[in-house]
């Protein structure tokens, strides 16, 4: 790869609850956000719970399902305002887990096709390159190195995350946050955002490799 050493690098990690994180050509962060969302009630019908209360009553109620999308409109507003005053940008966004042989399930599915389609929708509209990568490229350089000490099976980064195997999961979550610890001391992410730092850790990895280092 053509070494480059003007670029600046956004790297997403997908999802409507992942973050994005903007890295200049020199590794300085300049900017690590959760992406911008909005809710819509799910197109179906509303799940019946059944609650038995104190007295013995038996109460039925309806609770409604929500979807969770990127809000478009104020990704690319945020973006163009960073982006403006920059040169050179490559976006890389993970690519969504649709393998249902995961464990995944359709409306993780359909929420990551969403959010991967809303972002590089955005990228595409601000005319920025971008590349779609799987996940295993990046944490099996980045990541292995922090899996040490930690319970089966994550003797290392190798393997998909995957609803099937929530400790593979929990480990890779555990190991991007120490990593984060390490290589960005200034960035603190607190306990209800355990695995935020990917794109961060992402970022880096990308900025690297177009770097040739």
């Amino acid at each position: 790869m053509k070494k480059n050493r003007d670029t600046y690098i956004v790297a997403f990690d997908n999802g409507s609850s992942g973050c994005y994180t903007l890295i200049s050509p020199k590794g300085e962060v300049v900017a690590f956000e959760h992406v911008p969302t909005y809710t819509e009630a799910k197109w179906t019908k509303p799940k019946k719970i059944k609650k038995v209360k104190r007295s013995g009553v038996v109460e039925i109620q309806e609770k409604q399902g929500h979807y969770t999308f990127i809000d478009h409109k104020l990704l690319q507003q945020s973006l163009a305002r960073k982006l403006t005053t920059l040169g050179s940008v490559v976006a890389y966004i993970e690519r969504p887990a649709i393998s249902y042989n995961m464990g995944w399930g359709i409306d993780t599915s359909l929420s990551g096709m969403c959010a991967w389609y809303a972002v590089t929708t955005v990228l595409r509209l601000l005319g920025i390159q971008y590349h779609t990568v799987d996940s295993r490229e990046w944490q099996q350089t980045m990541l292995t190195k922090y899996l040490q000490n930690q319970p089966e099976p994550a003797q290392n980064a190798k393997g998909l995350s995957n609803k099937k195997n929530p400790q593979r999961n929990k480990n890779l979550k555990i190991a991007s946050d120490r990593a984060v610890k390490e290589l960005f001391p200034k960035i603190v992410l607190k306990n209800k955002d355990v695995g935020d730092g990917d794109s961060l850790i992402m970022a880096l990895f990308y900025l690297r490799k177009l770097q040739g280092k």
